[in-house]
């Protein structure tokens, strides 16, 4: 999750919106890749498995992004 959400930030930062992870966003950014790649795609193909402990990776990484985006960004440079 940390690297979706990097991603998602570098994207919106070059094409200059200036934009910030809430932990609403991060949340549903958790929930949906988990509804996505846990529960939904598992029940149309079978090359998919649902895993419960995916999910409690994903929110230990959504946790671990917003927890360390907030720590580092008063060190971040304005360029």
């Amino acid at each position: 999750m940390p690297i979706v959400f990097y991603i998602v930030g570098a994207f919106f930062k070059i094409v200059k919106i200036n934009f910030s992870l809430s932990i609403y966003k991060v949340v549903f950014g958790v929930l949906y890749f988990s509804f996505i790649f846990e529960f939904l795609l598992p029940k149309f193909s079978s090359r998919y498995t649902g895993d419960w402990i995916d999910v409690l990776m994903y929110c230990l990484g959504g946790g671990a992004y917003f927890c360390i985006d907030k720590i580092l960004k008063p060190f971040s440079t304005n360029e």
